[in-house]
């Protein structure tokens, strides 16, 4: 069955709704779907439903806090790829809180202008040096979660050192101490199931 995208139709719904409104042959057409106004019909009045039951949600959680359950969700999603729009859907929580539930829990933040050359600092309160294998952990220079492998050595210069294995990539890699946020407390705190490979390609 095909998918139909959200957008177009609140914009079908719209139009159809004007003063000049397009036939309903071309909101099929619109919406990739076959001329069947039963159909259309239905799907119009799902819609506004599902909206309505959205918006009733977000009222009710509105001014509330996170509750744990919540958190949980939240930091697993983030973690495993999924945008924080899609998050704030699927929570019925504004965007911003979010955010600031991130935040709060000290999750890195995927990087929107992310340089393999350049990676962001990791925030003081996610450093750790000692690491053991299994560990998940955030790669600031890869921009993704991964999992410690072993302590590959002790750098005059870097220090502790770090054979990884990238959620994202599929593969192992090397990194730095300082290039590595700890998810293992968060992991543990919340009770997260994540492993490397619920990763969301």
């Amino acid at each position: 069955m095909v998918e139909i995208d959200k957008a177009k139709l609140t914009e079908v719904i719209g139009r159809l709704d004007s003063d000049k409104p397009p036939t309903k042959k071309w909101a099929c057409e619109y919406l990739g779907i076959r001329y069947n106004t039963t159909r259309l019909a239905k799907l119009i009045d799902e819609h506004i439903d599902d909206v309505a039951r959205r918006a009733r949600l977000r009222r009710k959680k509105r001014g509330t806090s996170a509750t744990e359950a919540e958190v949980k969700h939240i930091l697993e999603a983030y973690i495993l790829g999924e945008s924080v729009a899609t998050i704030s859907e699927d929570n019925f929580r504004p965007t911003e809180f979010i955010k600031h539930v991130l935040r709060d829990c000290g999750l890195p933040r995927r990087q929107a202008g992310y340089a393999y050359t350049n990676p962001e600092m990791v925030p003081e309160e996610s450093l750790k040096q000692a690491y053991a294998k299994g560990d998940l952990v955030y790669s600031t220079r890869y921009d993704q979660p991964a999992e410690v492998n072993y302590m590959t050595k002790s750098d005059k210069v870097h220090g502790l050192v770090y054979s990884i294995w990238l959620c994202k990539e599929k593969m192992f890699a090397m990194q730095p101490w300082y290039e590595l946020a700890d998810l293992q407390q968060l992991k543990e705190k919340y009770n997260l199931t994540i492993r490397s490979d619920t990763w969301n390609d």
